[in-house]
């Protein structure tokens, strides 16, 4: 199937300069640039334009690490620029989550917040306020003329990035304003901003004038599942099958405790068995178990109980309890059912009562007899005579697609832990089948062609790699065993990351599809590196993906300077993610690590290179 493919985005080319169709191919180019570019309105949703910059230096370190970012649920971000305003360039912006713009906050303390703008139609931008003296940030107007980061805290201090490209020199006459502000209900998770800014950046007198308006839901609460399975011999650590929580548990049985969690949050683990402490963790991402234990026979309560160490959840210790029984191995008594099952309720009113005999007690022994519906007490017996060792209970039974699970439980007086069983007896109280039956034809006609489906590649708006110099001081961002086939024998080292990748493949027949990547050399003014030296290593990303059957990550491709010469490494292409036939259905995220090695002959500056992302299917 040919697929028409639509204009590049965000570069300057003619008007109707496209890109020719080919079958079944998608393409993303991703630019390695540092200026920022006002895109042209979207013209393919198979084509995408992001952003990758490389800052050389030498003998520092390049690059900061981010703080993690809450998506903000409603909001708007507004900008008016004077003319002559170097960030604005004299015209006005507006932005909405309503309107398919995102906005992400993020609050490192409360003393600092940062507001992001990733606009649908590529733009970038990025606010910073600091209060003063490390006072939490309040309601008020503050003047500022130092530029965020100030490490001195003595003053406030605020900053506004276009694009990567911050406002450099805050000069007097700068302010912003916290109309309102809502922490809430832990610190760092901010519910509510309404605040303004005026900046005069670089010396000039023009001005940015801004307001931001955010409203987040409340942090979201934590739900924990909590059941019991059977430890695996061969490792007791290990949970080799789940219990039905209706069954007892025999005596002897080793079961470890495990709650499932949702969402997956970082968080302390407490299990407790009746009253004893068990030791808790956590055995992957939402789930968390406690230590084996074969309980003693008769009523136990399990309880696990978690205590969030993530600030975006409230302060509060979700916990789950379960209720188990665990009866005698082998079981001593013995009990029968009058009528004997299976037996059909009538069509009105309620099932006629059974009648259960308990036999096998110790005789003119002290103690109480209870009879259990699977864990569901039935109270009681309703007769008991020691001297003959013998019970009854009467029970009315409702109706169910599956047997009841009968169980007598004798308890001497004075332990329970000396409590003596009976096997289950499953009893089979069948819903009514009754009443005239008549039979009614269903037909129905449908009108629509079969789903064919698609296949698309999907890049997240404002998608970017950045790669960052490793402390050239050190063997890992300065190696002296480089094998460039131009005798470098010393390198310079940057890494990166590439993600917010997704390929979505809806078609039923699932053909399988192969993503690859291809990059254009590093070019800095006059200087060039190959693309020979810049290397990969894909991954599969878990969250967000469904795909189904086998999808697996390309191989990891290593700068020919880090290798060996026969080594390309993305200059011809190679594999990021492919799905075999058969597989595939579904959307699957992506990532790779990126590593470039250039010859520490080279001049500092900002290397710009293409990456390109090609989708083809059969």
């Amino acid at each position: 199937m040919n697929t028409e493919l639509g204009c590049t985005i965000g570069l300057p080319r003619p008007e109707n300069s496209c890109i020719r169709p080919r079958r079944q191919a998608f393409w993303s180019l991703v630019p390695l640039i540092v200026q920022r570019m006002r895109r042209e309105p979207k013209a393919s949703r198979y084509l995408v334009v992001i952003g990758l910059t490389l800052v050389m230096t030498t003998g520092s370190l390049v690059g900061s690490t981010a703080a993690p970012a809450q998506m903000v649920d409603s909001g708007t971000f507004s900008l008016v620029s004077d003319p002559g305003d170097p960030l604005g360039h004299g015209q006005s912006y507006s932005y909405s989550v309503a309107a398919g713009d995102q906005l992400d906050v993020t609050s490192r303390t409360n003393e600092a917040l940062d507001v992001s703008v990733h606009g649908r139609n590529g733009d970038s931008w990025t606010l910073n306020l600091q209060m003063a003296s490390q006072r939490p940030m309040s309601p008020g107007t503050y003047s500022v003329d130092k530029e965020y980061p100030s490490n001195s805290f003595s003053e406030p201090a605020m900053s506004v990035t276009d694009g990567g490209f911050p406002c450099r020199g805050v000069v007097t006459g700068s302010s912003f304003t916290i109309s309102a502000i809502d922490y809430g209900p832990t610190p760092g998770y901010i519910r509510g901003l309404d605040a303004s800014f005026t900046l005069h950046c670089g010396g000039i007198a023009a001005a940015l004038h801004g307001v931001v308006h955010i409203a987040n839901a409340p942090a979201p609460l934590v739900a924990v599942a909590l059941s019991l399975g059977v430890s695996d011999p061969q490792n007791p650590g290990r949970v080799q099958r789940q219990l039905d929580p209706r069954d007892p548990i025999q005596q002897g049985t080793m079961v470890i405790p495990t709650a499932t969690v949702t969402p997956a949050i970082s968080a302390y683990v407490n299990v407790r068995y009746d009253d004893f402490p068990l030791s808790g963790g956590w055995d992957g991402p939402g789930v968390a178990n406690g230590s084996p234990i074969a309980p003693n026979p008769g009523f136990h309560t399990f309880t696990m109980t978690l205590t969030p160490t993530d600030s975006a959840y409230p302060d509060i210790t979700p916990a789950a309890v379960l209720p188990v029984m665990v009866v005698s191995a082998p079981p001593v008594l013995s009990m029968s059912a009058t009528p004997a099952g299976p037996v059909t309720a009538p069509d009105t009113g309620s099932p006629d009562p059974i009648t259960l005999t308990i036999g096998g007690i110790p005789r003119d022994t002290p103690g109480s007899v209870r009879i259990y519906d699977g864990t569901t007490d039935l109270g009681p017996a309703d007769t008991f005579s020691s001297s003959a060792g013998t019970a009854t209970k009467s029970v009315v039974l409702s109706p169910a697609p599956v047997p009841h699970g009968l169980i007598a439980v004798f308890t001497h007086a004075g332990s329970s832990a000396l409590a003596q069983t009976s096997a289950v007896v499953p009893y089979s109280m069948l819903p009514c089948a009754c009443g005239i039956r008549g039979y009614a034809p269903l037909n129905t006609n449908n009108t629509i062609p079969p789903f064919a489906g698609g296949l698309s590649l999907r890049l997240a708006p404002g998608t970017h790699a950045h790669l960052t110099q490793v402390d050239p001081t050190t063997a890992a961002g300065h190696p002296v065993q480089a094998t460039d086939p131009t005798q470098h024998r010393h390198a310079w080292v940057f890494t990166g990351s590439l993600d917010r990748i997704a390929v979505v493949d809806t078609r039923p027949d699932q053909p399988g599809w192969t993503l690859t990547g291809q990059a254009s050399a590093f070019v800095n003014g006059t200087t060039t590196v190959s693309a020979v030296e810049l290397g990969w290593a894909p991954q599969l990303q878990t969250t967000g993906s469904d795909a189904e059957g086998s999808v697996t990550p390309g191989p990891q491709v290593n700068p020919r300077m880090q290798q060996g010469s026969s080594l390309i490494g993305l200059q011809s292409g190679s594999v990021l993610g492919s799905a075999s036939p058969g597989s595939g259905l579904g959307t699957q995220n992506l990532r790779a690590d990126l590593t470039l090695w250039i010859p520490d002959t080279s001049p500092t500056g900002t290397y710009v290179s293409t990456l390109t992302l090609t989708l083809i299917s059969p």
